[in-house]
């Protein structure tokens, strides 16, 4: 079936932490990755399978500007600008984790397919007034006019693919928030 976005959770590489959210009709579905497999390999496979045209993925795609313009003032070497107007983790903390999200971005693409960096947290704070998770994802689904499959019942990640999914959602009704420098990075909301 193809989706046009989803929404990743991206996680560790051989843990099911990973889960991805796409739409069918007004329901939205959550994919965890299975067990014991290179999860980036799988999640590649089945965004090309899926016939994707855009994801909004839960991880750094960039790493601060100043590693690449050393005069970058509104950069440090930890934080990119984005980073520091959402409060959100610096991409070198995450060490790993952003190096394979930049591959998978960038093999993606080479796929035709957009890769956006969003923050979970960042929209359940910006869109949903910062409420728990239970209440932004009932809000959530009133928002989008969708329905969440076994909301009651959805893993933390997965609950994060649901928020990243809703940045593409606001994206495509072109009403998203943006932070950071285009240049550097921007986290989509």
């Amino acid at each position: 079936m193809h989706k046009k976005w989803v929404g990743i959770d991206f996680g560790a590489k051989n843990r099911r932490t990973t889960a991805y959210c796409w739409q069918e009709n007004a329901l939205l579905h959550v994919e965890l990755c299975p067990a014991k497999i290179d999860v980036d390999a799988w999640l590649y496979q089945e965004m090309i399978k899926a016939g994707v045209q855009a994801v909004f993925i839960d991880a750094p795609l960039s790493l601060p500007k100043i590693y690449f313009d050393p005069e970058d003032t509104q950069s440090t070497h930890h934080y990119r600008r984005a980073d520091i107007e959402l409060k959100a983790m610096s991409p070198l903390f995450l060490g790993g984790l952003t190096a394979r999200a930049i591959a998978l971005a960038s093999k993606l693409k080479k796929s035709q397919i957009a890769c956006y960096e969003t923050y979970p947290k960042a929209v359940r704070n910006q869109r949903f007034s910062g409420k728990e998770r239970q209440e932004a994802l009932v809000d959530l689904q009133k928002s989008a006019s969708v329905q969440i499959e076994n909301i009651s019942s959805l893993s933390v990640h997965a609950q994060d693919s649901v928020f990243a999914w809703f940045a593409g959602y606001m994206y495509m009704q072109k009403q998203s928030l943006i932070f950071g420098r285009q240049e550097e990075g921007q986290i989509f909301l």
